[in-house]
């Protein structure tokens, strides 16, 4: 086991240790646990802000990357430069009628 600046690295053929310990480290966010084998990272011990921190990055990560997937469909088959045409006069438009409200709304 070492420990530096609010990490615990342990491997798993050290000397015992108490879970509790671990356990409660971590909940009070006093260090995170990492767990290694010959040297190599293989687990970590989180919290549950931690958890559910990483659950929502995945999850954007994933419904983003499925964003990504179906706008690339709309683009199979089209040249490059003929799509990033097209994308470029997309964004000018909303552009220019994001600003053409914005000026509607001022005083």
């Amino acid at each position: 086991m070492t420990e530096s600046s609010g990490r615990l690295t342990l491997m798993p053929a050290s000397r015992p240790i108490k879970t509790s310990r671990l356990v409660t480290a971590d909940y009070r966010k006093e260090t995170r646990v990492l767990v290694e084998k010959s040297g190599i990272p293989v687990a970590a011990l989180v919290s549950v802000d931690d958890l559910n921190r990483l659950n929502d990055l995945d999850r954007d990560w994933d419904e983003g990357t499925r964003a990504l997937e179906r706008f690339s469909e709309a683009f199979v088959g089209i040249p490059v430069e003929e799509a990033e045409a097209e994308i470029a006069r997309i964004i000018a438009e909303n552009r220019r009628r994001d600003a053409q409200q914005s000026a509607s709304f001022s005083p």
